[in-house]
């Protein structure tokens, strides 16, 4: 499984996000990344952790570097700024920041990997933790077809569910966790929502309920929920898995927002893309 991670994460990287090509990145000093893994129905699912910087330790980095590259390189401004550095790295691990998962579609990490990078990054800057879960892990997938996600999409919300599980033995001081879904993502993220107390938000797009209506059990209230959408999707039609959403929240007065992208499809454009991870750091911020 590590090989095949490998070799879907460099295909993703020459891709881009869905079939969108790479956009430039801003902030890549502002969050750390780790990998890190949790084990689900006895297999190893793979977390690509977003830690945000926090800004005294990226200013305090900022200055080592200055001095480093100053005329004075002596080992005294070394160990100074060696000191600095620590000492704003145990500020910023004490720092309870909101916590939020960030879920791929069908296209998994090999197709919709790169885009849910950039939203993990962008989550990072804004200073949430972010974990980007690989739960095609979990069944072996790289993507998956109509037919594969009808008869697996049990076991991806299972573990979906269990990643939160693990994200509270993580950040146990973060009582509620936010999730990013896109597509697949955002119908594990709703259901997950649906049955656990400890999400906090969601953020789903191009999603909806799961065969169009609600199925099982449902907690109330709901949390949050930003919906975003392509008025031109077909391969989530908006009447068909959208509309019951909105109809359940409104019958329900739950909170939730929604924003329909006039022309986009299932796979957005690089600027509404844009538009999509500003909208989530705002509903995140309000919300968490």
């Amino acid at each position: 499984m590590g090989n095949l991670n490998r070799i879907a994460l460099l295909l993703s990287g020459l891709l881009g996000a869905s079939g969108c090509a790479s956009e430039p990145r801003a902030g890549l000093d502002r969050f750390t990344v780790e990998q890190r893994s949790f084990t689900s129905g006895g297999e190893k699912i793979l977390v690509d952790v977003y830690s945000p910087v926090d800004a005294s330790l990226w200013e305090a980095r900022a200055s080592a570097r200055s001095r480093k590259s100053g005329a004075n390189n002596s080992h005294a401004s070394h160990s100074e700024a060696a000191t600095t550095v620590a000492a704003a790295k145990a500020g910023a691990a004490a720092t309870v920041r909101p916590t939020i998962l960030v879920l791929h579609g069908a296209g998994g990490m090999l197709l919709d990997g790169p885009e849910m990078r950039r939203v993990a990054e962008r989550l990072a800057i804004a200073g949430f933790e972010s974990y980007q879960v690989h739960y095609f892990d979990r069944t072996h997938t790289w993507f998956a077809r109509q037919a594969v996600l009808l008869k697996l999409f049990p076991i991806w919300r299972a573990t979906v569910q269990d990643a939160v599980d693990w994200v509270h033995t993580q950040r146990p001081e973060a009582r509620k966790v936010g999730i990013f879904g896109y597509s697949l993502g955002a119908f594990a993220a709703i259901e997950t929502a649906r049955r656990d107390p400890t999400i906090g938000a969601v953020v789903e797009e191009a999603g909806g309920f799961w065969h169009g209506h609600p199925e099982g059990p449902a907690l109330q209230p709901l949390p949050p929920i930003l919906v975003l959408h392509g008025t031109a999707d077909t391969r989530v039609p908006n009447e068909k898995y959208t509309q019951p959403l909105l109809e359940y929240l409104r019958a329900h007065d739950e909170r939730y927002e929604k924003k329909f992208f006039p022309g986009e499809g299932h796979v957005f454009s690089a600027a509404a893309n844009a538009d999509v991870r500003e909208d989530a750091v705002r509903f995140f911020q309000a919300n968490l």
